[in-house]
């Protein structure tokens, strides 16, 4: 019968060598990795938010346009004013002009104060109740 030879000891297998970086390189992978996917994301939120202003552009439109025909009708309507006043209270020019920026400067202050407040109210820091 063949002689056995004893057992040896295998020897363990290679470690992963240095040069590949193990972890390390691992780690930078998946720091660039959530880069990347970081600017995707970033770039399809600005594609969509983009195609949602394309896509709101009429109706911004359509406001803006609103907006000028109120106030050209508003100013229609101080015109308006400004030639009844001179003609059924048979004051002067100068007086009924006087009389109607007057009273629409105080329209618009009053409205401007109240806006005010209102952005102060919203914006005031409150504080909690239980804190002392």
């Amino acid at each position: 019968m063949a002689e056995e030879a004893p057992l040896e000891p295998q020897p363990a297998p290679p470690a992963p060598a240095a040069e590949d970086g193990g972890f390390v390189k691992l780690f930078l992978r998946l720091i660039d990795d959530v880069e990347r996917f970081i600017r995707a994301e970033l770039r399809l939120w600005r594609a969509q938010v983009y195609e949602r202003l394309r896509q709101a552009r009429t109706a911004i439109i359509l406001i803006v346009a609103g907006f000028l025909i109120a106030q050209s009708a508003f100013i229609a309507f101080l015109v308006g004013l400004l030639i009844i006043l001179r003609q059924e209270a048979q004051l002067s020019p100068a007086l009924a002009t006087l009389i109607v920026v007057g009273t629409a400067l105080l329209i618009a202050g009053g409205m401007i104060q109240v806006a005010i407040l209102k952005i102060k109210k919203l914006t005031e820091i409150r504080e909690k109740a239980d804190r002392k």
